[in-house]
Parts: structure tokens; sequence; C-alpha cells
């Protein structure tokens, strides 16, 4: 799937969190992280927390809403995860069978 994102809000996340839009990427497609649904908005937003290079990373998300060849998901949000997120993912990891 491609990948679309606000470049405003990539540059205000990298000031604010130190992590880029296109660099996390690999967490959303890593099919070991772990992706829950968060339905509060007026669109499915995904809340992802997976690996990037060694660190616990937490992205949010959405799919796209029609099915088309040209369609692009987009990242909304992209920061390092809490240390008890952290915990909470690697606990899980080991369960998954890791």
């Amino acid at each position: 799937m491609e990948w679309t994102w606000d470049p405003d809000k990539d540059n205000k996340n990298y000031r604010d969190h130190g992590i880029r839009f296109a660099d996390v990427i690999p967490v959303i497609e890593d099919p070991l992280s772990h992706t829950e649904l968060d339905d509060r908005y007026y669109e499915d937003r995904f809340v992802a927390i997976g690996d990037l290079l060694g660190t616990a990373v937490i992205v949010v998300y959405a799919l796209p809403i029609y099915d088309s060849p040209n369609a692009k998901g987009r990242i909304m949000s992209a920061r390092k995860a809490e240390p008890k997120e952290k915990r909470n993912y690697e606990n899980n990891a080991q369960f998954s069978g890791d």
C-alpha cells in the first residue's frame, strides 16, 4: 500500500518526537506489530505499536475508505512508546510465539 501524510504534521511530529512519518511505514506493515482499532472519530483510525530500529513506537493511521488502486493510507502521528506501552507490547509479543 502507498502512504501519504500532511507535510506540516510530519515536520511538527519530527520536532516534537524525532520521528518522520516515512520512517514508520515498516511498523505499520510489520505482521509482528500489534494494531488496534480506534473508532472514536468519523473515520476508523488504527493505532499500531511495533519495533523501529530497536525502539518501540506508536503510529496512528487511517486506511482508505474506498477500494481503489490509487487509494492511499494516511499517517497521522508517530512517537516513541511510553514505558508501560513498551512493556505491554513486549509481554504480548512473548505470547505470540516469539
